[in-house]
């Protein structure tokens, strides 16, 4: 009976400073995401402390609830009497100082066997709630009562800085900077940011805001971007020394006095807001890590565009013929790859081939995602061409992988590709393709060679 009761209690990992927890008795599949979560937040954890100059007690512990469905995360927030849960599956609660995230995008069995147990979408968000723990647990100002647009800015950026720093050329990152790049003109103006408009707006208007947040601190805090990196630093010196926040009275007046910093350190938004968009200008995301000349194996993703402001379709494409056939090549070592198709946020479809563990979808926080079908290849020699063909005949789609079928699958219903383009693309690195119409072609975050 001890041992059935112990079985049924919540798990948490072996002590240390992070400490992951999750429901063993109702998702016992999530233990390999917990454990690789736990030892990705402990390796950054470090970092994080060198960047703010900021440490935990002996005895303070960092504490993150990991849920594998939306369901067990809103009651978690109900119970802790939030009233209002947010849908974006990552919160982390000022009461209990205890963060909590979904799993996203897929927590089917396939995809997390694919994508090594932690898809990169979780583990970024986990690191922004890492973010904001650390930072109230250390002793900082606290973050409810920071500007929004800081204590998000601040998270995001270093959340995406971590990512890179444990995952190298990281997908999520390079598609947050080619979507800002996307998106310029739709942005919130400056004024409105640091007055946080975006409180209150929907799920995906508030992801393009923290978004924007992020790039904004980024920009802030380059150490060599003066006078910007200086007046950010004075600005958070003096927020950090302010006394903290008691009764609501107290409460209004720091915030108050902190609008006031902001706009003495900051000075001119006019030229501060030039200055940052210009960055978004220069930078396209997609060709970001091609100057950076690193490469990685990557992961080949072919997908049926529906929309033209996101990364994904940069340069939309029209290829309305039944089927799209082609040769491809990895650049790397020999590995085993793994096949999936999923669903993409606008109601589309996406084909992705990688190696086993590095592989993984492109999404938003809140946006799920499904696996329509998903096997493993093996691939033989590094340097070998192979021959992939993807058909649609009616309501039926098949991937053939060197003339042999892979799968098959009826659309589901709410799947409409009819006049959609087909584009492919490389995720974490390069490829070579052979024989793929022009008009198919774009680039994400790796490099493309046409051997046409």
């Amino acid at each position: 009976m001890l041992l059935l009761l112990l079985a049924l209690l919540p798990v948490e990992l072996p002590p240390d400073r992070v400490r992951v927890v999750w429901d063993r008795a109702a998702t016992p599949s999530l233990e390999p995401s917990a454990r690789r979560l736990d030892m990705e937040l402990e390796r950054a954890l470090p970092w994080l402390e060198a960047w703010t100059g900021r440490g935990l007690r002996p005895d303070v512990r960092l504490t993150l609830h990991l849920h594998a469905t939306v369901e067990p995360y809103r009651n978690a927030l109900r119970d802790a009497g939030i009233a209002r849960v947010l849908d974006g599956g990552a919160v982390t609660l000022w009461g209990t100082t205890e963060s909590h995230v979904v799993v996203q995008p897929c927590t089917t069995p396939e995809y997390l066997d694919a994508v090594g147990q932690l898809p990169e979408l979780t583990l970024q968000l986990a690191l922004h709630e890492l973010v904001h723990q650390f930072m109230e647990r250390s002793g900082a100002f606290p973050t409810a009562h920071q500007p929004l647009w800081y204590a998000e800015g601040m998270a995001e950026a270093l959340s995406l800085r971590a990512l890179e720093r444990l995952r190298a050329e990281t997908l999520l990152a390079v598609d947050a900077r080619a979507r800002l790049h996307e998106a310029r003109d739709e942005l919130l103006a400056l004024p409105e940011l640091l007055a946080d408009a975006f409180a209150a707006s929907g799920l995906e208007r508030r992801g393009l805001a923290y978004a924007q947040c992020g790039s904004l601190f980024a920009f802030l805090d380059a150490g060599d971007n003066e006078p910007w990196h200086a007046r950010l630093r004075g600005f958070e010196r003096e927020m950090h020394e302010l006394p903290r926040p008691g009764a609501p009275a107290r409460r209004r007046w720091s915030r108050g006095r902190l609008d006031q910093s902001l706009r003495r350190h900051l000075g001119d938004l006019t030229a501060l807001d030039a200055a940052w968009r210009a960055t978004l200008e220069a930078v396209d995301g997609w060709r970001q890590l091609e100057r950076s000349a690193q490469w990685h194996d990557g992961a080949l993703v072919v997908a049926a565009f529906a929309w033209a402001e996101r990364a994904l379709a940069r340069a939309p494409t029209v290829f309305d013929e039944p089927e799209l056939r082609f040769d491809f090549q990895f650049l790397g070592e020999p590995r085993d790859v793994v096949v999936f198709l999923g669903t993409d946020p606008r109601n589309g479809l996406e084909l992705y081939v990688g190696f086993r563990g590095e592989v993984t979808l492109v999404a938003n926080r809140g946006i799920h995602r499904d696996i329509l079908a998903c096997t493993s290849v093996k691939m033989g020699a590094a340097d070998r061409w192979h021959g992939l063909a993807l058909v649609r005949r009616g309501d039926l789609f098949w991937i053939e992988l060197d003339g042999a079928p892979l799968f098959d699958v009826a659309l589901p219903d709410d799947i409409d590709i009819t006049g959609r383009g087909w584009g492919v693309g490389v995720t974490h690195g390069a490829a070579r393709f052979h024989g793929l119409p022009a008009r198919a072609r774009s680039t994400r975050a790796g490099r493309v060679t046409d051997t046409n």
